[in-house]
C-alpha cells in the first residue's frame, strides 16, 4: 500500500459502541480547504485562547450582554458595566441573585434583565425591579415584551416601567409551557418545552402582535439559555413529544437537525448525570469561521458547531489528569474590537474562574497563562480486519511543539507506549509500528505560550505482510 492520509484531521465522532468509532478533537477544530490547492483537504486548526479582561465578585457570572459599544455583566445578584479597560462599575440596585442565566433587553438608554423571576429595569448607574413574576424578556418593535411565570401570558409595555394588565395575551397552539421569547426577524418566537410559535406585528390596536398561521413548530427546548441568534438563525437544544437531545437551526419556520448520531450520544451522557439548569448557547464569528458554542457545566463538557463546516469539536481544559469545563464556554459578548466570554456553572465555585470574564482571541496562546492541551483521536485504521504493517505515522504541524503519541492494540483495551517526538522543518515522524487489523491513533500537545499549532495532515506508510502478498502473487 503506498502512504497515504488516513483521516487523522476530522471531527468529534464518538459513538455508544466505541469500537465502531471514536474519534475526537479536543482543542482543535477542523477547517476545510474551499480553494482546491491547500496541502491537505482537511487541517486541525487550534482553537483560540483566553486572558482574563476583569474579574468581578460574588460567583458565578450569569450573563453578558453588549450594546452601542457599552458592556454590562451579572454576577449572582450584581450589575456591573465594564469598560474597554477593563475596569468594573457596579449599578446600584443589582438584580435578583437566581442559580440560572440572566436575559437581557436593550431598546435605549435603559436596559431589562429577566433575572430568576422577576424583571429587572436599569438606567444612569440604577437599577430597580419593574416586574414580578416574569422569567424571559425581549424588545421588538419599541415593545419591550415579557413572558408570565405561567408559561402562556406575554404582556408588554412602550417604556419598560408600566406594565398596563390589559396589554396582555394568551399563547395558542398546542399545549405546552412556554419558556422563553426570542426576537428574531423581526417576529416573537415563544419556545415552549415541545413546540414554538411564531408571532408578527399585525398592528391591531388592542395588542399589535399575533400569531402566524401555519407558524407552530413541533419541536421546542429542554434548555431554554441555548437559544442564540447567529448567522440570522436561531439555534438550540431541542426536546419534542418523542424525546430531547437533538440540536437545531431554523431554516425559515422549519427546524433542521445540525446534531448527528455521535454528537447526540455525547449529549445523552452529559444529560444523564442530572438536571442541569445552566445549559447554555452562544456563538461568534471569527477567522472566516462562525462558531454555535453548546456548554454543559453539570457534565463539565463543550460541544462546538462551525457553521462554515457543519463539522463538531470539544473544547476543555486540562487539569493535571482529566478534563475540566472550558473557562469561556458559556457566555459571549463582542465589545471594544474583543471576544469577551465567560462560563457559570451551579455552587459550589471551587475557583475564581466563575469571577472572570476572558477576552478571547487567535492571538492569545494560552488559556488565561496555562498552555493548552490539544487533543486528537483518529478514527480506525483498517482493511477489511486484514493484517497490515504501520511502518511510520508521518504528522505535518504548523508549530514547534512536540507531538506525544500513541495507539490501541488490537484487543481494544491496552495502549502502547508514548512516543514525544518535535517537529524538524514541521514534520513529525513515528516509526516501527508494528503490525494490526485495526488500529486507531491518538495525539496530543501541551501547546506554546508564544503560538499555536495546528495538524496539517497525518500519513500512514502501510503495506500487506509478506506471506499475505506471496498468496496474492500466486
Amino acid at each position: 500500500m503506498p502512504i497515504s492520509p488516513f483521516n487523522l484531521c476530522g471531527e468529534t465522532s464518538a459513538t455508544r459502541d466505541s469500537l465502531w468509532t471514536n474519534a475526537r478533537s479536543i482543542n482543535w477544530y477542523p477547517i476545510v480547504d474551499t480553494s482546491g490547492t491547500a496541502q491537505s483537504k482537511v487541517e486541525l486548526a487550534p482553537i483560540p485562547g483566553l486572558t482574563t479582561f476583569t474579574t468581578l465578585t460574588n460567583p458565578p457570572i450569569r450573563g453578558l450582554w453588549a450594546g452601542d459599544n457599552r458592556l454590562f455583566a451579572v454576577a449572582q445578584g450584581g450589575l456591573f458595566e465594564i469598560f474597554s479597560s477593563g475596569a468594573a462599575t457596579a449599578i446600584t440596585g443589582g438584580v435578583l441573585s437566581a442559580a440560572t442565566p440572566v436575559q437581557f433587553a436593550g431598546g435605549g438608554n435603559e436596559i431589562l434583565i429577566a433575572s430568576g423571576d422577576q424583571i429587572w429595569y436599569a438606567t444612569g448607574g440604577v437599577s430597580h425591579k419593574t416586574y414580578d413574576g416574569a422569567i424571559s424578556v425581549v424588545y421588538l418593535d419599541g415593545y419591550y415584551i415579557i413572558l408570565h411565570t405561567d408559561g402562556q401570558t406575554i404582556q408588554l409595555s412602550t417604556d419598560g416601567l408600566t406594565w398596563d394588565p390589559l396589554d396582555i395575551a394568551q399563547s395558542q397552539g398546542p399545549p405546552d409551557r412556554k419558556v422563553r421569547l426570542e426576537a428574531h426577524e423581526g417576529h416573537l418566537w415563544l419556545f415552549g418545552q415541545r413546540s414554538i410559535s411564531v408571532w408578527y406585528d399585525s398592528g391591531n390596536a388592542d395588542f399589535p402582535f399575533a400569531p402566524i398561521d401555519g407558524a407552530t413548530i413541533d419541536q421546542g427546548t429542554m434548555a431554554p439559555w441555548s437559544v442564540t441568534r447567529i448567522d440570522r438563525k436561531l439555534y438550540w437544544l431541542g426536546m419534542n413529544e418523542h424525546g430531547y437531545g437533538q440540536v437545531f437551526r431554523t431554516e425559515g419556520y422549519t427546524p433542521v437537525r445540525i446534531s448527528n448520531q455521535a454528537i447526540e450520544h455525547l449529549i445523552k451522557t452529559y444529560l444523564d448525570l442530572g438536571t442541569d439548569q445552566c445549559i447554555t448557547g452562544s456563538g461568534y464569528v471569527e477567522n472566516g469561521h462562525t462558531f454555535y458554542v453548546l456548554s454543559f457545566p453539570k457534565a463539565k463538557a463543550c460541544l462546538v458547531y462551525n457553521l462554515s463546516t457543519n463539522m463538531w469539536h470539544e473544547r476543555a481544559r486540562w487539569n493535571a489528569d482529566h478534563w475540566e469545563h472550558w473557562r469561556g464556554a458559556s457566555f459571549h459578548a463582542f465589545c471594544f474590537n474583543k471576544h469577551l466570554v465567560a462560563r457559570t456553572s451551579e455552587a459550589p465555585f471551587p475557583d475564581a474562574d466563575h469571577t472572570r470574564i476572558y477576552e478571547q482571541g487567535l492571538h492569545i496562546y494560552g488559556d488565561d497563562g496555562n498552555r493548552i492541551r490539544r487533543y486528537r483521536a483518529a478514527p480506525y485504521t483498517q482493511a477489511d480486519q486484514q493484517w497490515l504493517f504501520h511502518h511510520y505515522l508521518r504528522l505535518l504541524t504548523s508549530g514547534s511543539s512536540a507531538v506525544t503519541m500513541r495507539y490501541l492494540y488490537d484487543d481494544n483495551t491496552t495502549w502502547s507506549q508514548e512516543r514525544t517526538v518535535a517537529p524538524f522543518k514541521h514534520e513529525i515522524k513515528y516509526r516501527r509500528l508494528g503490525r494490526a487489523r485495526d488500529r486507531m491513533y491518538e495525539l496530543y500537545l501541551l501547546d506554546s505560550l508564544t503560538g499555536s499549532q495546528g495538524i496539517i495532515e497525518g500519513y500512514l506508510h502501510l503495506a500487506d505482510p509478506p506471506q499475505a502478498a506471496a498468496t496474492v502473487a500466486r
